[in-house]
């Protein structure tokens, strides 16, 4: 497994591209630039019959996981580590 090498990230860093959920994000990407806002978005996904992801816990779509999807840099190839670094203050 590429994952287990660490030949691309951290050892066992486990990330695939789904190749069927292209055409549904383009068109998610498509609806944000012609001004529909996220409720609008997550309205039609529903209305579409579009599963939300395996890590949902609501497992229907809202404006909130339309927004948090557009805007995850993973989703544009950018990956982060230790964006927020947290430090211990002692007194």
């Amino acid at each position: 497994h590429e994952a287990d090498l660490g030949q691309f990230g951290p050892k066992g860093l486990r990330l695939a591209k789904v190749c069927e959920w292209t055409p549904i994000i383009r068109e998610m990407r498509a609806k944000t630039i012609a001004g529909w806002d996220y409720e609008s978005i997550a309205d039609w996904l529903r209305h579409n019959g579009i599963p939300t992801g395996p890590y949902s816990k609501c497992g229907r779509w809202t404006g909130v996981m339309v927004k948090n999807l557009l805007e995850d840099d993973i989703l544009w190839g950018q990956r982060t580590f230790q964006r927020t670094i947290y430090t211990r203050i002692l007194r």
